[in-house]
């Protein structure tokens, strides 16, 4: 799959879906080619951002505790995708569909990208900046979950894919505000 079909996965049911469905790599595969490397990018900026940037968010921090919270936050993000994995496994199965855990996993995996990225943002230091790229982070994230859930897992009734996608969006939402919450750990002196 082509880093130029991701924007599209965000408005289509079958641009650069329909390839990943074909490609249908591994977990093992999308885990040390997608998971793995897009995780490290918000970590680093955290790492970075104390660095550079840390007398903007929070004078005072030691740099040490901004390594020790991207660490963290490292492994955090690296344990929330097979676990949204799971619940879109659950959710979807609830709902009466029976779907491979491999496919929830791909979703997972893919769905995240754009909150990922968004953590470039952090090279601004810029609060409000910082906001508004991490929501419409989340936006996209959203998108791709509504369109992934149709194609990627196979769920054609429109209420469904609306139903499975409102219900892992909240769950979602709920674990990236945690992960937020820990990475802001470090402006709040904790």
């Amino acid at each position: 799959m082509r880093p130029l079909d991701y924007p599209k996965m965000m408005f289509s049911f079958h641009a650069g879906w329909d390839e990943l469905c074909v490609i249908h790599p591994s977990i093992v595969k999308i885990s040390l080619g997608l998971v793995l490397p897009l995780s490290l990018v918000p970590a680093l900026m955290i790492a970075l951002t104390g660095y550079l940037h840390s007398d903007y968010y929070e004078p005072g921090v030691a740099l040490q505790r901004w390594y020790d919270v991207a660490g963290l936050f490292f492994l955090a993000e690296l344990a929330t995708v097979p676990l949204m994995a799971g619940i879109i496994h659950l959710i979807a199965k609830d709902k009466g569909h029976s779907i491979r855990f491999h496919d929830s996993y791909m979703l997972a995996a893919v769905t995240p990208i754009p909150l990922w990225l968004s953590a470039l943002s952090l090279l601004l230091p810029n609060l409000l900046f910082n906001a508004v790229i991490g929501v419409a982070g989340l936006v996209a994230s959203a998108s791709l979950l509504y369109h992934g859930v149709s194609t990627i897992l196979g769920i054609e009734e429109s209420l469904d894919v609306q139903d499975v996608t409102y219900k892992v969006l909240s769950v979602g939402a709920i674990a990236w505000g945690l992960l937020v919450a820990l990475a802001v750990l470090p402006t709040m002196g904790m």
